[in-house]
């Protein structure tokens, strides 16, 4: 029989990174012994480039054995006078002089076969797979070998790629700051695990030079992505002392790759105006290193606390410093030790400046003490730079300073008729949540409703704070908090500060809403003021509540702000107004809501018809009643589920992205709720769905992408049960027809099995077994590990598969018959287990019942490894038993080549293990035996030719 493997538990990740080799590589002919490249050649050759490379870091079951994949975008130019053929197999790459592994190139296109004209060129990817990866740099060579036939002069071409790999980094460093403490190095490249080694040289010389803090950015206008490799292997040159101080540091990683240690440490290391890529491959939830928005941010993080403790004169010098980071940390740390003399001096210098230096003055002056700083910022307040005056009012709001607040006064009155002005200093207020201005947001809310309720319009759709904050996140002296968000029903500015007074509890605001709700004439004001009293909770609004939602719903003006408002105060007497509402051509993203808020008016009677009218709601109110009747537990949702996910879904020609978007979404989500049911009604649905569906794709592989990601949900979804049908509809997908489909659905049983703690116990003893030189053997000690697996896991089929192949070694049959049994219960269909009980009951004397049922297998799986390989097996075994007759012995001997011969034909190339089954002993003897084992070898070299998938 087959031979019954465990497949390997692995815990694989990939961490992608990339560089672009923009330059053009001009390949010249190198001396094949020395691999040198002769300078100045003239000679007309090909001329290869290498675009990208990513680079992927895979993880496996071992936490020390870890293995790099490259994948490579080559370009070759035939910049000679003669026709040349260029193909994959030419080239090598070159890990210290030795070949590495050709794999596979995932969804990118495979460099082609092309005979190139002089002066064409063609491009595509090659990959190469597990190269060793411990830490060190090896030599990295992209050879390009001429082919041997035609014979040919031509010399090969080699690309170093360590050296185009620094090249692009253009790694440069400054030093800034006193004395020049901190080194910053920037970089034109992602700093993925390629960029460790050119980095880990400058990180070294900057050890020596006593340099205790470290900035890494970059100059790119597009920024470079830092990977998660990388800021760990950064990690690991933080001081010790550093790391006791900082949570972030407290993290201990799941796993740690071999990175090169460089034994030296620094006081600080910083990330600054890159992009993040987070993947938590490696158990980190919080980065080690935080990567913050600029490398200004940066610059002013690390030498602040320097400036704080160096002489005042040496931070009034770098004041003036011509890097916008280091005049904030000067600032940071001289703006509370500076005498009202020289503050003055800074202040009247600075106000003739720049806008970016009057932005950073406006962002500290409040740390500064002294009427000085006040007036200052109330001049810069009505500075014509928004980002001046924006800063400004920030710093102002902020101060500390008694005079603050008259000078706030003093702005806010004259701002009077100055909406710009006064948006901005709102936003200021509402921003840093400051209650000091308590009472004069709370004016001016009281103010705007009592003009809105007799009739003056005093709401804009363009008043958004985010404007606002979009500037003012720039203040350099608050580069490191997140800007402050609000919720949406907190988008205009009024609503802002209703949100704001809400916060401070200020009672009056809630009078002044209750007072004028219903005069409200502008519907988004009137939302604001319903969303407040709805948030405040208190039922003696109800009544006030109900009856502006009466209005606006049969004035038929109805927003989210209404329907939000509904949900919390539902009644019947809404349900049709809102009904209509939902089918009047509704913008579909606010559907789901308006569903929901009719659903929950509703009653019993009015949802029946709703449900009976199902079809002509719109695709996300289907979505979101379907959600609502799985809450409520309806009777009838399950139907629906079932039309849902039989309806096709929109192919590309039939409807626009969003269309075709909203029906893979609506789809996923019925699948969803059937499998948290899990009752055997909605088993019923999903697998007779994955039927139909398989029915319909057949054996095209070329099936949209919307078919492809619908039925990979299916599998998904049917692989988490251990329901025996759930099984049973995975086996028969695993024996269709779609080689893509067996492929999923082996790759997801596969998944969900190393999941299982029966497996994981399994791979524990593996282990143990390993570390002793021992391995399993047919014996009783390998019968009580299995026996203690299936103990932790008593669904899973894969256990009982491997015991009962041990008892069957050990003519122990009906011991055998019975695992094999149970496993069939667990997982109909499975043509590893019935094949096994078909070959089981001839050992067991029942020639004529198990070579039936092998028949029958065959039948069902004609292309089934399985089926026809222990078919072959069970006609071998049969031969041996003494009920058999000659003639019948001769039947089964060329029944079993003929088996064996279908079964070379699906790809079986193991000759090793087909002279050497014991279950096919009985047909050595016969005549075409030896041409069996000739075509096995001859499979193989085959399969050996093909190159990877």
């Amino acid at each position: 029989m087959l031979p019954t493997f465990l497949s390997r538990i692995v815990i694989t990740g990939f961490v992608i990174g990339s560089f672009h080799l923009s330059a053009c590589l001009c390949a010249s002919a190198c001396d094949e012994q020395d691999g040198a490249t002769p300078n100045g050649t003239g000679e007309a050759t090909l001329r290869i480039t290498v675009p990208e490379v990513e680079a992927s870091l895979n993880m496996g079951r071992d936490a020390q054995n870890f293995t790099l994949r490259l994948l490579l975008s080559v370009r070759v130019e035939n910049s000679t006078d003669d026709a040349l053929t260029i193909a994959r197999e030419q080239f090598q790459f070159l890990i210290d002089g030795e070949p590495a592994e050709i794999g596979s190139v995932d969804a990118h296109p495979n460099f082609p076969r092309s005979t190139l004209a002089p002066g064409k060129s063609v491009e595509g990817w090659v990959g190469f797979n597990s190269i060793v990866y411990d830490g060190h740099e090896p030599s990295m060579i992209l050879r390009w070998q001429p082919p041997a036939v035609p014979a040919t002069d031509r010399k090969p071409i080699d690309i170093n790629l360590n050296e185009e790999l620094r090249r692009q980094s253009g790694l440069q460093q400054t030093r800034l700051g006193p004395e020049g403490c901190l080194l910053q190095i920037t970089t034109n490249r992602n700093l993925d695990v390629l960029a460790i080694w050119p980095v880990a040289s400058l990180l070294q010389s900057a050890a020596a030079a006593k340099i205790e803090r470290i900035l890494i950015s970059s100059t790119r206008e597009q920024p470079p992505v830092i990977h998660e490799e990388f800021n760990l292997w950064l990690s690991g040159m933080i001081d010790a002392s550093a790391k006791a101080n900082d949570p972030n540091m407290r993290i201990i990683p799941r796993l740690t790759p071999p990175f090169p240690r460089q034994q030296i440490q620094f006081t600080q290391i910083l990330v600054g105006g890159l992009t993040e890529a987070v993947n938590r491959q490696y158990g980190l939830y919080r980065r080690p290193i935080a990567v913050l928005p600029t490398a200004d941010a940066a610059i002013a993080s690390a030498l602040a606390p320097v400036y704080r403790h160096i002489p005042l004169e040496l931070v009034l010098a770098d004041l003036r410093h011509p890097t916008p980071g280091v005049r904030r940390a000067a600032m940071a740390g001289a703006a509370d030790r500076m005498t009202p003399e020289q503050a003055k001096v800074y202040i009247d210098e600075a106000l003739l400046g720049s806008p970016e230096f009057l932005i950073e003055l406006a962002g500290y002056l409040n740390q500064i003490p002294g009427s000085e700083s006040v007036n200052a910022l109330r001049v810069l307040s009505e500075n014509s730079d928004p980002r001046v005056s924006l800063t400004a009012l920030r710093s102002l709001v902020r101060s500390l300073d008694p005079a603050a607040e008259t000078a706030m006064t003093e702005l806010w009155a004259a701002s009077r008729g100055k909406p710009e002005m006064q948006n901005q200093i709102l936003s200021a207020i509402i921003q840093l949540n400051d209650e000091r201005w308590t009472s004069l947001v709370a004016g001016y809310v009281a103010e705007k409703l009592q003009e809105a309720a007799t009739g003056a319009k005093i709401f804009s759709e363009d008043d958004n704070p985010d404007a606002y904050l979009e500037s003012i996140s720039r203040d350099p002296a608050d580069s490191f908090g997140p800007p402050r968000r609000f919720a949406p029903y907190q988008r205009s500015l009024m609503g802002s500060a209703v949100a704001f007074l809400r916060q401070q509890r200020h009672a009056g605001t809630l009078d002044a809403l209750r007072l004028h709700l219903l005069q409200l004439s502008d519907p988004t004001l009137q939302d604001i003021a319903l969303a407040a009293l709805i948030e405040a909770g208190d039922s003696a609004d109800d009544a006030l509540i109900r009856q502006c939602l009466d209005q606006r719903i049969r004035a038929a003006q109805i927003t989210d702000g209404v329907r939000i408002a509904v949900v919390q105060l539902p009644s019947p007497m809404w349900t049709e107004l809102l009904l209509k509402d939902l089918k009047s051509g509704l913008d579909a993203s606010h559907q789901p809501l308006s569903a929901q808020a009719m659903l929950r008016c509703a009653s019993a009677t009015q949802l029946d018809h709703i449900i009976d009218d199902f079809d002509s709601l719109p695709d996300n109110a289907k979505q979101q009643t379907l959600r609502h009747l799985v809450i409520l537990d309806h009777p009838r949702w399950k139907p629906l589920a079932k039309a849902l996910i039989d309806a096709p879904l929109p192919q590309a020609s039939d409807r626009n992205t969003p269309q075709r978007a909203n029906a893979r979404s609506i789809a996923a989500d019925t699948i969803q709720l059937l499998a948290a049911d899990a009752s055997e009604q909605s088993i019923e649905i999903l697998t007779a769905r994955m039927a139909k569906a398989v029915e319909e794709i057949g054996s095209s592989e070329d099936m949209p992408i919307e078919t492809r990601m619908y039925v990979h949900r299916l599998i998904e979804t049917l692989a988490m049960f251990a329901h025996p049908e759930c099984r049973r509809s995975l086996n028969r997908v695993a024996r269709c027809e779609n080689k893509g489909l067996r492929e999923k659905v082996t790759q997801q049983m596969r998944d969900a099995e190393r999941l299982s703690p029966a497996i994981q116990m399994l791979a524990q003893q593996m282990l143990i077994l390993k570390k002793n030189d021992e391995k399993f053997e047919d014996n009783e000690e390998t019968i009580r590990i299995y026996t203690e697996c299936i103990e932790q896991d008593p669904f899973l089929p894969r256990l009982y598969i491997l015991r009962s192949s041990v008892f069957m070694h050990l003519n122990r049959f009906e011991e055998t018959m019975s695992d094999l049994k149970l496993c069939n219960r667990l997982s109909p269909e499975n043509m590893d287990v019935e094949s096994m009980i078909a070959l089981c009951q001839i050992r067991l004397g029942d020639t004529e019942a198990g070579l039936k049922y092998a028949e029958e297998l065959v039948v069902t799986a004609p292309r089934d490894l399985s089926s026809l390989y222990n078919g072959a097996c069970s006609y071998s075994r049969a031969i041996e038993n003494p009920n058999v007759s000659d003639e019948q012995k001769r039947r089964y001997g060329y029944r079993a080549i003929e088996l064996l011969r279908l079964t070379i034909a699906t790809g079986f190339d193991d000759f090793a293990h087909l002279q050497s089954d014991e279950d096919l002993v009985a047909i050595h003897t016969h005549p075409e035996w030896p041409a069996v084992v000739e075509e096995t070898k001859k499979m193989h070299e085959e399969n050996a030719k093909k190159p990877p998938e």
